[in-house]
């Protein structure tokens, strides 16, 4: 458990204690305006994906801004667990839930939310049907497609439009549409490759649909996943809803790809050592920040490359200018590379307005992982 420091309302953000998660408001509410007012516009609306920050405060913000679905996507049924203890009525699970011990603590959960879960498989049908039907309940099922080889689905064709017939059969179950999971997108691509990746998770989903409705299957939903071309999936004819959540705090991975969106999320950290020339030593590391996709970047000075972290400990490499800058006990401001492996670390994030603290918002569904 994190055991923070509380400063007075007001306080300059640099006297938070090191690691510290912080979120400039400004940048926030710039990134809400900007992708929400795009969704005000289309039929397609967005739906946001919490589980890149876990903060049912944030969560409420997005859902506040409008051009939404009036609800909220989650990667595990812990984390809709918590959304739904903090008011939110509208909840899609992008992700399996196939345990007995899971399916009934979902049903437990669908009598206090409207709860939309994902499905690939037929025994995960009859296992879901089955403890629907104990509890009696109807669940909203979205067939899940596959439309990339490091994603679970059914290919678009035959195999989706059996699974939404047994759906269609089951009493206790309601078939409600399609998804595509979000697309992890590797450290590597960039580009015209990401590009390309996105426009063939729309192209199968869009097939997938075709499919259905070739075979009398009428579709409700049709959800993409967390994608770079959030603009375009929007505008794909029959794409009812985006599921998205980088955007509102924007990470280093993906800034590149939004240039019209500004980096909202930053972890505050302490010089702890300048052993030698060229190096200095934070004490912001795999447990503060995160690294399973890659390095943090400092945003506070110039001339200074992360080459690696250890559980502690942040490495900096100084060039020639930025050595002189760089001292001892000294805070600079890291950008982290992906935000829900680092917003999962924190219990709280420090909320900021113009360098001064304006409040703390808990991220209560951190560590949520079943």
């Amino acid at each position: 458990m994190e055991r923070p420091i509380f400063k007075p309302l007001g306080t300059s953000a640099d006297e938070l204690d090191t690691p510290s998660l912080a979120v400039e408001l400004d940048a926030l509410e710039h990134n809400l305006s900007t992708v929400h007012t795009f969704f005000h516009q289309t039929t397609a609306k967005l739906r946001p994906l919490v589980s890149i920050h876990c903060c049912p405060t944030l969560a409420h913000k997005q859902l506040a801004a409008g051009g939404t679905v009036g609800g909220v996507a989650v990667m595990t049924l812990g984390q809709a667990e918590v959304f739904a203890a903090y008011g939110c009525r509208d909840i899609t699970i992008a992700n399996s839930v196939v345990t007995p011990a899971k399916l009934r603590r979902l049903c437990a959960l669908a009598r206090q939310a409207d709860i939309t879960v994902v499905a690939d498989h037929p025994a995960q049908l009859q296992r879901m049907a089955e403890a629907a039907q104990d509890q009696a309940i109807s669940l909203r099922v979205l067939v899940q497609i596959y439309t990339d080889a490091r994603q679970s689905g059914n290919a678009p064709g035959p195999q989706a439009v059996a699974l939404a017939q047994a759906i269609q059969q089951m009493p206790s179950l309601t078939f409600a549409g399609i998804s595509a999971a979000p697309v992890p997108m590797e450290t590597s691509t960039a580009g015209a490759d990401a590009d390309s990746i996105a426009r063939q998770q729309l192209h199968r989903l869009t097939e997938a649909r075709a499919a259905l409705e070739n075979a009398g299957i009428g579709v409700q939903v049709v959800s993409v996943g967390e994608t770079i071309l959030y603009e375009e999936a929007a505008r794909t004819n029959g794409v009812t809803e985006v599921m998205a959540g980088v955007y509102a705090l924007l990470d280093a991975h993906y800034a590149p790809y939004w240039p019209h969106l500004k980096p909202a999320a930053h972890v505050l950290t302490t010089v702890t050592s300048r052993p030698e020339p060229g190096l200095a030593i934070t004490d912001a590391g795999q447990k503060a920040v995160g690294i399973d996709l890659g390095l943090p970047q400092v945003t506070s000075l110039s001339g200074i490359e992360t080459t690696g972290l250890s559980a502690e400990h942040c490495r900096l490499r100084l060039d020639a200018l930025a050595q002189p800058a760089v001292n001892t006990g000294q805070k600079l401001w890291l950008r982290p590379w992906d935000l829900g492996t680092c917003t999962n670390l924190y219990d709280l994030m420090w909320v900021v307005r113009q360098g001064k603290i304006e409040t703390s918002w808990p991220v209560a569904a951190r560590g949520q992982y079943r």
